[in-house]
């Protein structure tokens, strides 16, 4: 028994051991909100063609009992119904059969949707007793269900004679007969020779059960327990049939039990999984499967269903099974791709290839039918891929991985992670990314690493030779991990080149390694960059950059290059009890690092770091919109940032804005002794006109006094210097 099995018998033991004291048949009353709504399908005069709408459980109760009859009203066997979305019974009772008191003669069309959480124990158990006057079931599939019978048991229909069940499927469900048929489908088909129902294209993936037996024989089919007459075509087996006690269950099979051919029982291209008969049934009598069995029935093996061809010939050239080849097996769940011939034949086996449907995606690039990503594309075929969504940033990772590891790659957008999925980071094996990866300025934000995956946020290794840069990871998370190779913001090894990159995110694992920033480990260049991690560890430190730079060994020639960098500044608690301030790195070789400075969240926010990053950079690469921003970003929509910092005694002043000149009083774009010689005029009360008096408030304050004349002289006087 498979582990949904075992699951949907623990749930019911108590319901099952009281099975001989249930009745039958239980009419439950419903309240008026529970009647489904009447369609005269647009035909009033022809009653056959009215359905009600289903649209919730408590209407599906209602509408067999409207079936079945109570004691106020008498049956109505020939009712139509149709679903209009799925339906879940979780919460309600357990199900009565309809049909249970007369043959189902109406249309119950599933309309592609699904009923899920039925639950019988009964002495006859499926969702219809009896379609024996013609009734039909179409397009339903029914989910974790359980049928136990103590005579029979089936998925949708214990008794089958004229009636059709059509494109129906039965998924991790349990069918369960303690007497005498079982079947995925039907238990039995045809109780006397002239029954011409028919079961087409309909699939079983669920438990079909014979357990302890009450005669001395018993009968268990994927599709149909036993086939005495009728027919079954294009339909598939792919649960599992089983017994406890196999002494007495001498029949089995993946499509039926047995065919009584002699009764005009038929079976036309229909295929079973040969997983699917348990190893206790081969032994009974391996000869009894499929009794009367033809070639139009196939066992094939697991490869043989998961290649595409078992799906393509029971479609027979429709689009019925739908089929993600080589990772599932065929469904009628229409959200996955169709797999089709091609003209084309496979030289080792000679047979037509299979192909599938193009892949359709959706605007995170990810496909609606397979959930593959959408590869990133190369334009100018230059080896440089343009990515521009979630899928393609998800193609690239795995590309890397296929062993690409030279390849280039450029953002074109934001990449906006807004959903579930989680982030493998490409793992080259410790031979590293080799390729250049630009950002363009753009953010990779809402990456969340994969906790099964124990290497850096978006690379293990960057490569010698290999850049990464102008480029953001923000609002990103590491969830905890129990072992860790090391975490970085950008990486984990950097032996390349990091040139203008940030990372804004959250550290959390319960590994003995402390990360970095923005590497674990730096032994190549990790220029105008900065981290700001939001949440550091309660007891665990963490490096504003990285936890070693430069190779531990001081003989060795290699020591990373650490220059114009930045960090936030942070607390930790040091394993004896006090609370240290964090620093860039834990193992430092200082040969070559400048300018690696810690900041306030208030100096993020200002726009202080931004404009240091800048003047230390030489040239504009960081912007801010002060007010908004957390933090510096490299979109220049963002807005400039201007201003200055000065210390007069043992306090330091500054001033930072993104529109403006600061001290530029005059508005001529520039601030000389003329923007002081102006604001002092004004501050004696002469009528004079400021531009905008926020450039000059130098200490924030709201106000213009002689403390800003004051700061403003000594900036003067400090650039003079300069």
């Amino acid at each position: 028994m498979n582990k949904i099995a075992k699951h949907l018998l623990s749930a019911v033991t108590a319901g099952a051991m009281l099975c001989a004291a249930l009745p039958s048949v239980a009419l439950p009353s419903f309240a008026d909100d529970a009647v489904p709504t009447l369609n005269d399908n647009g035909t009033p005069d022809n009653a056959k063609d009215d359905y009600y709408e289903i649209s919730n459980g408590k209407q599906l109760f209602w509408f067999a009992n409207l079936v079945n009859g109570t004691e106020e009203q008498d049956p109505v066997p020939n009712a139509n119904a149709k679903l209009m979305n799925d339906i879940d019974c979780f919460k309600l009772e357990d199900w009565t059969s309809i049909g249970a008191t007369v043959s189902y003669t109406g249309t119950f069309d599933g309309n592609g949707y699904s009923i899920s959480y039925l639950h019988q124990y009964v002495e006859n158990a499926a969702f219809c007793y009896s379609l024996d006057n013609g009734g039909r079931i179409l397009n339903l599939t029914l989910k974790e269900c359980s049928f136990f019978g103590r005579e029979e048991a089936a998925g949708f229909c214990c008794s089958l004679g004229k009636g059709i069940i059509a494109q129906c499927a039965i998924v991790s469900s349990c069918v369960r007969s303690n007497g005498l048929r079982a079947g995925g489908i039907v238990a039995y088909s045809g109780r006397s020779a002239a029954g011409t129902g028919s079961i087409q294209q309909c699939l079983c993936n669920a438990d079909v059960e014979v357990r302890e037996p009450q005669y001395e024989v018993a009968y268990a089919g994927g599709i149909v327990g036993y086939l005495n007459a009728g027919e079954i075509f294009q339909c598939l087996t792919l649960g599992y049939i089983d017994s406890t006690t196999v002494d007495n269950c001498q029949y089995y099979g993946g499509i039926a039990a047995v065919i009584n051919s002699n009764s005009g029982a038929k079976v036309d291209s229909s295929y079973w999984l040969d997983e699917a008969i348990s190893v206790r049934a081969q032994k009974i009598n391996d000869t009894k499967k499929d009794v009367g069995n033809s070639d139009e029935i196939h066992c094939v093996d697991k490869a043989e269903m998961l290649s595409g061809y078992v799906c393509v010939e029971v479609n027979n050239g429709e689009r019925v099974f739908h089929q993600n080849i080589g990772r599932e097996y065929p469904t009628l769940e229409p959200n996955h791709h169709t797999p089709t011939y091609s003209n084309d034949i496979d030289p080792d086996t000679g047979r037509l290839i299979i192909v599938s449907d193009p892949c359709v995606y959706d605007e995170h690039g990810f496909c609606t039918l397979c959930g593959d990503a959408m590869p990133a594309t190369d334009k100018d075929r230059d080896g440089c891929y343009e990515i521009a969504n979630v899928g393609q940033l998800f193609w690239f990772g795995d590309y890397i991985v296929q062993g690409h590891l030279d390849t280039d790659a450029i953002l074109t957008n934001d990449i906006i992670v807004n959903d579930s999925r989680t982030w493998k980071t490409p793992n080259t094996n410790d031979v590293g990314y080799k390729g250049k990866f630009d950002g363009q300025g753009h953010v990779i934000s809402g990456l969340v690493h994969d906790a099964n995956c124990t290497l850096g946020l978006l690379f293990d290794t960057i490569a010698t030779g290999a850049v990464v840069k102008n480029l953001g990871i923000v609002d990103s998370f590491c969830p905890p991990l129990v072992k860790c190779n090391g975490l970085g913001g950008i990486c984990v090894e950097n032996r390349g080149t990091i040139l203008n990159c940030y990372f804004v995110g959250t550290f959390k694992y319960n590994g003995e390694e402390t990360p970095g920033g923005i590497c674990k480990k730096n032994i190549g260049n990790i220029i105008n960059s900065y981290s700001y991690i939001l949440d550091a560890f309660q007891t665990k430190r963490t490096y504003g950059i990285c936890e070693t730079n430069g190779n531990n060994d001081a003989s060795k020639p290699t020591a990373g290059t650490v220059e114009n960098v930045c960090y936030r500044e942070m607390e930790y608690m040091s394993t004896d009890g006090k609370t240290q301030m964090t620093d860039f790195a834990k193992n430092v070789r200082t040969e070559n690092v400048k300018d690696c400075t810690s900041g306030t969240d208030d100096a993020f926010a200002s726009g202080e770091i931004c404009a240091l990053l800048n003047a230390r950079a030489g040239e504009e690469i960081w912007y801010q919109e002060i007010g908004k921003d957390l933090t510096p970003v490299l979109n220049p929509k963002h807005g400039s940032v201007s201003g200055y910092t000065v210390t007069v005694g043992d306090n330091t002043f500054s001033k930072y804005v993104n529109d403006g000149v600061v001290g530029d009083a005059n508005d001529d774009g520039e601030f000389n002794m003329a923007d002081i010689v102006l604001l002092q005029r004004w501050l004696i009360g002469e009528d004079v006109e400021l531009s905008n008096w926020e450039l000059l408030d130098f200490n924030s304050d709201g106000r213009l006094n002689v403390s800003d004349m004051t700061l403003l002289k000594t900036v003067l006087l400090q650039n003079e210097a300069a």
